[in-house]
């Protein structure tokens, strides 16, 4: 299933149209319900509901360094950079978009850097932050 950004409009998914480029993928959608509002052929914005995969795991996009890496800190508070991959976007229930990735080192209780930092390499020391009462548990800064 897929719905317009606004929720106002259901649809669901025929096929994608075999192509992407820089400024998405084009898919074909057939509506579900009432159409009220919406012209032949009009180009809407929309977001698709995939299946949920069991290994992976929402993350703010500031925790991502170059295509496919992050950092963890590791029980003797240093940073530890791991390869991850890139699976997707996803909606945050407050509506903020974050990054759907995998990697075998995501295991629960890891504790994700999320504070991009300029200068990040393995083995720089880090002190964990509480996270404000509406952020997720994990957020680092560094010393």
């Amino acid at each position: 299933m897929a719905s317009s950004e606004g929720g106002e409009h259901r649809f669901e998914l025929i096929r994608f149209a075999g192509t992407a480029d820089a400024a998405g993928t084009e898919a074909i959608l057939a509506l579900v319900g009432n159409g009220g509002g919406l012209r032949p052929g009009e180009l809407l914005p929309v977001n698709l509901q995939r299946p949920e995969r069991a290994d992976s795991v929402a993350i703010p996009f500031s925790a991502l360094y170059g295509a496919n890496a992050v950092y963890l800190m590791n029980q003797d508070q240093r940073m530890e950079r791991v390869r991850v991959e890139r699976i997707g976007e996803a909606m945050a229930n407050n509506g903020e978009r974050r990054l759907l990735v995998a990697g075998d080192e995501l295991k629960p209780g890891a504790k994700l850097i999320t504070t991009h930092l300029p200068n990040a390499m393995t083995g720089l020391k880090v002190e964990p932050v509480d996270p404000a009462p509406s952020e997720e548990k994990g957020t680092e800064a560094a010393e």
